[in-house]
């Protein structure tokens, strides 16, 4: 018999270390029943497991999971709806009246009796509830989940989901209370789990706490499934920033031009109105459902503070647009970086030169921001993932310097403002930077964008970092907006539907047009036809082939259709559907092309092309509203004269 994950978690040599730890804080939970109420117990919270695979575990999981153990876990936890335990209660005792006896009994009441106290049951409801003048607890997160508790038929889970809200957000006994409907009513990076990998930030370890309860009513499978299909969404949209940088590194300014025009056009002004998506009954159990909702809420906050940055960039990129190119092959010592800049501060000068900054006013300038100079060399380092351990491009520090200056003789500032943020409004750029660490990651990365964009223009690639960030942008409003699936499998199929669209214009035309020279020779070889294409949704299809796709169909097909029109018997003009398979998995790709035989010129023309998708496809887009894009149409971004159209493609 297969071992569960949870047996494959299990390790003794872990679980004894545990256990010592664990006594270093005074708990020993071998002999005393309520380690939980034990404050220094919160530390194992987020404190996490160093095992691959399971890194997304926290101590207190593996506590409470291996150590304990479920039938010790249910006898220790007295109460009937507390997260975690797993016991067998009488249906007449699953009852709103039942748990707020419970949450009356254990946080609220005295030793009056909960039945004779009314006024305090009645406002252990209003806080589910809420009353005349607020919402409660219940009301406000189906607003931010976009879906209702009552969907649930699993009324013991809803009930323990009730009473971990109450007790996280009315009481102190996770170290402090917190409101996470104000918390994701503004999503930041501030809102995300760091926990993990680095030093955790105040929302960020509340969201931690959080994920931490409610897995433990997911199976461990599930949870695993859940995090590794976000990182495989997420790294597979990410890797296309990566074919977008290779063709600004190419000055394939045509192409990144194309890119932002039909992400922009074609796909983000498609995408549903939140007001008109359609949210399908959810179908998976609760706590899966909320679990991998919050997962989805932390990628929107980080997703909508990177739109942020984007939007403020290019707001910077209209005035900076005309920045003369420079260039330096120099690089400095990371541990001379201070020094250098000091010494070298009449040569940097030279290149913040403006009417309305001198010289003079220049080198001050360098030697007052020496150090913040040597913070954005580190903000830029994280931001882009970059090592300049041994040595720092001098262009770079050049490309820092004019931000700084920029950014100071503007007065740039950035309107942001976050669950209990300590400031909030339009704060001024240099005022964060100098704070350094203590300033909120959304400000480094926007210092590090802005100096990746001017950087970029010294090295001559403006414009395409221009179009860069345009596309960046439009690929994270594509994620974030696919984030308010709760659904999985809706989820996926929206997430499929639509990268395969985005995807497919990433590919360079030269790629299709390589399979279509394929099938044209063919053709040319059996009936001395040529193929001309004169608009470019054919070429969608042409894209997704590679050298596993089997052409003959394909082939044959339209040479029957050219010997059928010499003969009289079919229309010169019509309509053809496409059916390739692509072997040896079988999957089919397939539209309808609207095809043209000039006979007199001995030319096969292909006018258009849509892909095919089968009804239920079709029917489920629509219902989860995407009824703009069940047929694209026309989606090519530039208008074509005749003549053009007649010079597109001919093979």
């Amino acid at each position: 018999m297969e071992k569960t994950e949870i047996e494959l978690l299990k390790d003794d040599k872990l679980s004894a270390d545990i256990k010592q730890e664990l006594l270093k804080y005074g708990i020993n939970i071998d002999s005393n029943g309520v380690y939980f109420q034990n404050k220094n117990y919160n530390i194992f919270l987020t404190k996490y497991l160093d095992i691959d695979g399971f890194r997304f575990l926290s101590y207190d999981y593996y506590i409470e999971k291996i150590i304990i153990g479920q039938s010790k876990l249910n006898t220790i936890k007295k109460g009937k709806f507390n997260v975690g335990t797993q016991k067998i209660i009488p249906l007449e005792k699953i009852s709103e009246k039942e748990l707020y006896y419970e949450i009356y009994d254990e946080i609220v009441g005295d030793d009056t009796d909960p039945e004779s106290d009314t006024d305090k049951i009645k406002g252990i409801r209003n806080k589910f509830y809420g009353g005349i003048k607020k919402g409660g607890i219940i009301d406000q997160l189906e607003e931010i989940f976009g879906f209702k508790l009552e969907d649930f038929d699993d009324k013991y889970s809803k009930f323990k989901f009730m009473k971990l809200m109450y007790v996280l957000s009315k009481t102190k006994m996770y170290g402090e209370s917190v409101n996470f409907y104000l918390m994701f009513q503004k999503p930041t990076f501030e809102n995300v789990d760091k926990t993990v990998y680095a030093e955790a930030n105040r929302n960020g370890k509340n969201i931690a706490i959080l994920k931490n309860e409610l897995i433990k009513e997911v199976p461990l499978e599930k949870v695993r499934s859940l995090n590794l299909k976000l990182i495989e969404m997420t790294n597979n949209w990410e890797r296309l920033l990566g074919v977008s940088a290779r063709y600004a590194y190419e000055h394939n300014t045509e192409n990144l031009w194309r890119l932002a025009e039909f992400l922009e056009k074609k796909v983000v002004n498609l995408l549903p109105e939140d007001s008109k998506m359609i949210v399908r009954k959810c179908r998976e159990p609760l706590f899966d459902i909320i679990y991998f909702k919050v997962l989805q809420l932390e990628y929107i906050s980080i997703k909508t503070d990177f739109v942020r940055i984007n939007n403020e960039t290019l707001q910077y990129v209209k005035q900076k647009r005309n920045m003369i190119s420079g260039n330096s092959s120099e690089e400095v010592k990371r541990n001379l970086l201070k020094s250098y800049i000091k010494s070298r501060k009449e040569v940097l000068a030279k290149y913040l030169v403006e009417p309305d900054f001198s010289e003079h006013k220049a080198v001050l300038f360098i030697d007052e921001n020496a150090r913040n100079t040597i913070i954005l060399v580190e903000w830029f380092e994280q931001s882009y993932d970059i090592d300049f351990s041994n040595r720092v491009p001098v262009l770079l520090l050049i490309s820092i310097l004019l931000a700084i200056r920029d950014a100071s003789k503007n007065d740039e500032a950035m309107e942001y403002s976050y669950y209990r943020a300590l400031q909030t409004g339009n704060m001024r750029l240099v005022d964060k930077l100098s704070r350094g660490k203590k300033s909120e990651e959304v400000y480094h990365r926007l210092w590090a964008k802005k100096v990746h964009f001017i950087h970029s223009c010294l090295c001559g690639m403006g414009q395409e970092a221009e179009y860069n960030i345009r596309i960046e942008k439009a690929l994270d409003t594509i994620m974030s907006f696919l984030m308010n699936y709760h659904n999985l499998d809706d989820f996926e199929f929206c997430n499929d539907h639509i990268f395969d669209i985005v995807m497919r214009s990433f590919v360079l035309d030269e790629l299709a047009l390589k399979n279509i020279k394929h099938v044209a020779d063919g053709i040319a070889a059996l009936t001395g036809y040529k193929t001309e294409i004169l608009h470019r949704n054919p070429l969608k299809l042409f894209k997704m082939m590679t050298e596993n796709y089997d052409f003959n169909p394909f082939i044959e097909g339209f040479v029957d259709d050219i010997r059928k029109i010499e003969a009289g018997i079919v229309e010169v003009e019509y309509h053809k559907i496409i059916e390739l398979i692509k072997y040896p998995s079988g999957i089919k790709l397939g539209g309808i092309f609207k095809v043209r035989v000039n006979q007199d010129r001995k030319v096969l023309q292909l006018l258009d092309y849509h892909d095919i998708s089968p009804d239920e496809e079709c029917e489920k887009l629509r219902s989860l509203g995407f009824e703009k894009m069940v047929w694209m149409g026309e989606d090519d971004v530039k208008e074509y004269t005749p003549e053009e159209q007649g010079q597109l493609y001919c093979v």
